[in-house]
């Protein structure tokens, strides 16, 4: 049986596909099966694919477009191998990337899935996620915490709690939000995937309906809460939707939320403490500075809507980057 069973669902990526076949092969880690199912492309995607004469890529050409989940769930039940790594056909995995997690797997038996940080492709930028677990599950409140090409997980885990098809396009998300309550996850500091963005992404062409799916996820996290018993989901939908010209009213709310959130998790303890209230205090400042920096109204007019509902020890913490005065005065002058 191989050690890894490489899921690598593909659809009309016949741009991209070569590099991201190649380096799954050139991989230092030999021991897998790469599984590629194809959800009826139309491009030359397939030709491509059956170009390569490996044994280890098993070819599967579904005989309907049935969409990305669909071919998630049947890869995981026909994988062999004690990891499922995931793979898309437009990204690149770096050589050692097999190497490092099954190396990494194998020596934190608690943790039963991990990703990695990734570069953007065309960018030169680094992105990542939080690399411990608690801080993981404290992220997955705002945010889906893995970029799904880099995970690999223990196979068991996933036959047990496969992939939901009504959660599409955020089925990864709602994955996470299952999981995270059965074992530790984990993210490796180091860059493993170069992450491709286009236009034709699920990102892209099925933007509101991912948004939908993600809100549900994040329901599903803050839940544990019960914060729909003090907020409506309008209401906490608006901060999970934080956009930079927040009005004054939806601040208010917004700082209640956060403060409810900290009380609960006093009571109900779901998650570490200390991380959760550094967390939550994070993101406190962070809505305060871009209400005060960005707002359309004048920096004074903003200052002193802020200490209405905020301490004046809270302004100076807010207004302490130097630079960021220093650049409103010249504004004003």
């Amino acid at each position: 049986m191989p050690k890894i069973s490489v899921l690598m669902p593909v659809y009309n990526c016949e741009l991209y596909v070569k590099d991201a076949v190649e380096s799954i092969l050139n991989q230092t880690f030999p021991d897998f099966e790469l599984i590629i199912i194809d959800d009826r492309s139309t491009d030359s995607t397939i030709k491509i694919i059956k170009s390569y004469k490996d044994s280890r890529i098993k070819l599967i050409e579904k005989e309907q477009n049935t969409g990305l989940t669909n071919s998630l769930i049947h890869g995981v039940l026909i994988a062999k191998g004690e990891y499922i790594a995931r793979m898309d056909g437009d990204d690149i995995s770096l050589p050692e990337r097999f190497q490092k997690q099954v190396s990494f797997l194998e020596s934190n038996p608690k943790i039963i899935l991990c990703g990695s940080a990734v570069e953007i492709i065309g960018k030169n930028y680094i992105s990542k996620y939080p690399s411990n677990h608690d801080m993981i599950k404290i992220q997955l409140c705002f945010n889906a915490s893995f970029y799904h090409p880099t995970i690999m997980a223990r196979r068991q885990v996933l036959v047990e709690n496969n992939y939901n098809k009504d959660c599409e396009p955020a089925e990864d998300y709602e994955l996470w939000t299952r999981i995270v309550t059965i074992g530790e996850l984990a993210n490796l500091d180091e860059v493993l995937v170069h992450y491709r963005i286009h236009d034709c992404q699920t990102s892209s062409v099925r933007r509101e309906e991912q948004e939908r799916g993600i809100f549900d996820c994040q329901m599903i996290m803050l839940d544990k809460l019960n914060i729909s018993t003090f907020f409506t989901r309008v209401e906490i939908k608006k901060v999970l939707n934080f956009s930079s010209d927040i009005s004054f009213i939806d601040l208010k709310t917004t700082l209640k939320i956060f403060e409810q959130l900290l009380i609960s998790n006093y009571e109900l303890q779901i998650f570490n403490s200390e991380l959760f209230e550094i967390y939550i205090k994070n993101k406190r400042k962070f809505y305060l500075r871009n209400f005060l920096f960005k707002s359309e109204h004048k920096l004074v007019q903003s200052i002193f809507k802020l200490l209405k509902i905020i301490s004046i020890y809270e302004m100076f913490e807010i207004i302490s980057p130097i630079k960021k005065i220093k650049k409103k005065i010249k504004e004003l002058l």
